[in-house]
């Protein structure tokens, strides 16, 4: 990423392409983000769309290399909400309930008697 700061000092008219391009080729969030602050920078609000499409496109297909990053979507999610983009609301609530879902599994509970008699068990069984 310093090379992107680097390019940005130098703000000519190759510098901002090269960032652009580079914001168009990204797979993470926190390049997406830092290529995208740099660039409204340097030319405010003339890469909204290109900034908004690749938020958008790794929300929705995520790189292997992006799921390890676990604040990716925060990243991403900071592109939408900089420039006030509300089109992605449907999706964005949908991705976010399948991930909750992935998250935590359902697991039936065990009621309380059940679950104490299993403690109880465990705890004769340390006692012989």
């Amino acid at each position: 990423m310093g090379l992107f700061q680097v390019l940005a000092e130098i703000n000519g008219g190759e510098a901002e392409k090269l960032l652009a391009d580079s914001l168009g080729m990204t797979q993470k969030g926190v390049e997406a983000t830092f290529l995208d602050s740099l660039l409204h920078q340097m030319a405010p609000d003339q890469y909204k769309s290109l900034a908004l499409s690749v938020a958008k496109d790794l929300l929705l297909n995520p790189s292997e290399e992006s799921l390890k990053d676990y604040q990716h979507k925060t990243h991403l999610y900071s592109i939408l909400t900089r420039h006030r983009d509300l089109d992605f609301a449907k999706d964005a609530q949908e991705l976010l309930i399948e991930s909750r879902r992935q998250a935590r599994p359902f697991r039936p509970r065990l009621s309380h008697h059940s679950a104490q008699g299993r403690c109880r068990a465990d705890a004769r069984q340390g006692a012989r």
